[in-house]
């Protein structure tokens, strides 16, 4: 879509990065093939929603606050609509019984500013690399908050799970070394 092609042993890379998933998704208790098909599909869908992203805020010269403020404008005015047509705003004001705490939302606070920070970072991400290391630090970041998961909050891992994304993070690893050669050496 960009008109560029990547070399053989970046395709390798993400190759071996697909491979390590469905090797740690197959340890899951949970497996099913539905599961197998999104988790390869999200990484296609992160690299076409990088290449738009890339295509209008190159159409924008690089102006990455004008694209936020259309983004956020285009994601009000699609998902009020939503809510009000799908009736689940009803649905919060009589069943959710923490919306007048003051901890839910600065919970949201943070976690809004949070959101807003990673889309910042992943807008200069594309500015300065392209959507495929957009994809592949995606993927990179699963395999680190799976591994803190299991770390700090004891979430069970199998040797089959621990094999997956060791195998993911060889693949992370072969594209960063890859991609570092062809642009330095």
């Amino acid at each position: 879509m960009l008109q560029v092609e990547p070399s053989q042993n970046l395709i390798s890379a993400c190759i071996i990065i697909m491979l390590g998933f469905c090797i740690g998704s197959m340890g899951q208790l949970n497996f099913s093939l539905a599961g197998v098909f999104y988790a390869l599909a999200w990484p296609a869908v992160v690299a076409i929603y990088g290449i738009y992203v890339k295509k209008t805020v190159a159409a924008l010269r690089n102006d990455v606050w004008l694209l936020i403020q259309y983004n956020t404008a285009m994601s009000i005015a699609t998902l009020i609509p939503l809510v009000l047509l799908s009736g689940e705003l009803k649905e919060v004001l009589t069943n959710v019984w923490f919306l007048d705490e003051f901890g839910f939302w600065l919970q949201m606070i943070i976690t809004s500013f949070t959101g807003f920070a990673v889309n910042i970072a992943m807008i200069y991400l594309l500015i300065h690399a392209t959507p495929l290391t957009l994809a592949v630090a995606s993927a990179n970041k699963s395999i680190v908050q799976a591994s803190i998961a299991a770390i700090v909050f004891g979430n069970s891992m199998s040797l089959l799970n621990a094999a997956g994304m060791l195998t993911a993070l060889g693949g992370t690893l072969f594209y960063i070394h890859t991609k570092y050669n062809e642009l330095y050496l």
